[in-house]
């Protein structure tokens, strides 16, 4: 046996050794040293699978930095493992647990094992690790009942059930899981209750979702999942959340497109709380003062197409204000935010301290078209983690403004600003120094970018421009 350069044997690999469908394994390589030996149970590995894409790129990536001996081990546990007529489906679903087995970390095999929760295709977000696990997943089948237990003593051994994206109707009274930690209920919209006594059981849940179901109002037993730490309720109808409050380990709250109209003052009781999503609720009117304040160990925090009035008075009332911008600012661990901000004017002229916020989408606008507009571009994978949409010229703005935002901002978007002549004296005051995109529209009484030729800079500006 000797050691080549990799590159070399790559080249050689590729000419000489594998034909075209099954290359995939020996180019993955990248320590193991060349033999002919080597080169015999290679194409034997190869040679198990037929030449299937996923079979052979997924061996490839886990035995890619294993000796000779780890991939004799693999090429006899594969011979033993497949029947001598099997089909394409068992050769991948052997091919993926042998890649499921050479995962070193057990945490990694178990967010593995969590992906048949969810439907093929779907977007995962978030991945939650169980000790142990025993699943029911049936999500996305069509079925239009709850499904029936698999093992004997029915529901109570299982830690996750997934029955996501169905068309089912109705749920159990009762359900005992004393040990389930995942309960995944979305996207069942013919779902239209759930059972006064439902969670009853549930006492161990740690994730729930139950995001698209058409019900009106949460049953009390709700209340009682105290080992709660992340809810999902996207798109409901229920507009009264003030049970929450009594739900003290949570940590992620999303209510994105939820018909609530305000913010309930028992939230400030969640204490635990790390990302708070509120996007697109159409409905949010107000947000008390002394409610967003409390939220210490808050991280995210999504307000985009959802309220925007911060400090303005409280519709109907003659003395009630709305909370003001400051509790979001002073909010210690902060570092994402996505808000709405009606005028310039709700910014405070001085803070406490600068807050970090690493990821923001700001806009600042008193137009309602505006905002939906720049909500809209959020959405886009293309655009920039630093976003500020603005109707202003940047000496409305107060100093620490330019610490925290504009001087860190990669996109830049002014809209509707009558008081933009001209952007260099904006670029030095504001510090525009990482800009990637500038979009200046609706700016009527502009006359000119940069002013020449007495305004020509000396130096470069805009250097990380690219749109």
């Amino acid at each position: 046996m000797f050691a080549i350069p990799w590159d070399a044997k790559k080249k050689e690999i590729k000419s000489t050794l594998i034909p075209y469908r099954t290359r995939t394994i020996p180019c993955l390589l990248f320590h193991v040293c060349y033999s002919r030996e080597f080169e015999s149970v290679a194409r034997q590995v190869a040679r198990e699978f037929q030449g299937l894409p996923l079979a052979l790129v997924s061996v490839a990536k886990v035995l890619g930095d294993k000796d000779e001996e780890e991939w004799e081990k693999a090429a006899r546990r594969l011979k033993m493992s497949v029947s001598p007529n099997p089909d394409h489906e068992q050769k991948v679903i052997e091919c993926l647990k042998l890649s499921y087995d050479y995962l070193r970390d057990q945490g990694a095999k178990l967010c593995f094992f969590m992906c048949c929760l969810f439907p093929e295709d779907h977007n995962i977000s978030k991945c939650w690790q169980e000790k142990s696990s025993v699943f029911l997943a049936d999500a996305g089948s069509g079925r239009e009942e709850w499904p029936r237990p698999t093992l004997e003593d029915g529901f109570e051994s299982y830690t996750a059930v997934s029955v996501m994206f169905n068309n089912i109707e109705r749920l159990p009274y009762e359900l005992v899981c004393p040990i389930l930690k995942t309960l995944l209920l979305q996207e069942n919209s013919n779902l239209m209750q759930i059972p006064i006594g439902f969670f009853n059981k549930l006492n161990n849940l740690k994730v729930l979702d139950i995001s698209g179901l058409q019900i009106e109002s949460l049953p009390p037993s709700i209340g009682l999942l105290q080992n709660l730490c992340t809810l999902y309720m996207d798109r409901c109808k229920s507009k009264d959340i003030s049970i929450f409050g009594g739900l003290k380990k949570l940590e992620i709250l999303s209510l994105r497109k939820s018909r609530i109209g305000s913010i309930p003052k028992e939230l400030a009781e969640l204490s635990e709380l790390r990302m708070l999503d509120m996007t697109s609720c159409l409905h949010m009117e107000t947000i008390s003062p002394q409610i967003i304040s409390r939220l210490q160990v808050l991280e995210e925090l999504y307000l985009h197409g959802s309220f925007c009035q911060w400090g303005g008075r409280v519709e109907g009332t003659s003395d009630e204000s709305n909370a003001i911008l400051e509790e979001v600012i002073n909010l210690p661990r902060l570092t994402i935010l996505k808000v709405d901000i009606v005028d310039v004017n709700c910014l405070p002229l001085n803070v406490n301290s600068t807050p970090n916020w690493k990821k923001f989408d700001i806009c600042i606008s008193r137009s309602y078209f505006n905002r939906q507009v720049n909500e809209h571009l959020s959405k886009l994978n293309r655009v920039p983690t630093r976003t500020l949409f603005i109707d202003a010229t940047m000496n409305k703005l107060p100093d620490w403004f330019f610490e925290a935002v504009t001087k860190k901002a990669e996109m830049l978007i002014y809209s509707s600003c009558d008081d933009l002549i001209e952007i260099l004296t904006m670029y030095n005051r504001a510090r525009l120094f990482s800009l990637k995109a500038l979009h200046v529209e609706q700016c009527h009484n502009i006359g000119c970018l940069i002013p020449l030729p007495e305004g020509f800079p000396n130096q470069p500006v805009f250097e990380n421009l690219q749109e």
